[in-house]
């Protein structure tokens, strides 16, 4: 298993778009990775390999299903193929950027098989009264998940 993408960080989107991804982030993404629209409005960014493994298992379930096709379209759909320039920036689409709210600031953080990216605004918001790590592991525990440390 390849290693876990971890950390937050703070930057600003550009006038032209372009946002600067933390060379530790970089490195595990690869100079090519896909960005698409993130459950929680924020944008979600995968490896070529982590997304094509989505993907294809995306693409196994039955298209039958009406609610199948949709969440297959919403991902595919706003999926983007980026890649990183000299100066290891990158290009959020506007559409992306209008998805997430993002105008300037936003917060970068890797999230185990992905990084995701934020309005800093939005990330604040939802997270500045997320408790402490004591309350997050009883919210945790009384849904059955264990987590050791």
């Amino acid at each position: 298993m390849a290693d876990q993408l971890i950390g937050k960080y703070n930057h600003s989107v550009d006038a032209k778009g372009r946002l600067i991804i933390p060379a530790k982030l970089r490195d595990a993404l690869g100079s090519r990775f896909i960005l698409i629209k993130g459950i929680d409005s924020c944008i979600n960014g995968y490896s070529k390999e982590e997304w094509n493994r989505i993907g294809s298992e995306l693409m196994e379930l039955d298209s039958s299903d009406p609610e199948i096709r949709d969440a297959q379209r919403f991902f595919n759909f706003s999926g983007i193929d980026v890649e990183l320039d000299g100066q290891g920036r990158i290009i959020v689409p506007a559409e992306l950027r209008e998805y997430a709210g993002i105008v300037k600031d936003v917060v970068v953080g890797g999230n185990g098989n992905k990084i995701e990216i934020w309005s800093r605004e939005q990330y604040e918001e939802k997270y500045s009264n997320a408790g402490n790590m004591a309350d997050m592991m009883s919210r945790l525990q009384s849904k059955g998940i264990r987590v050791r440390f």
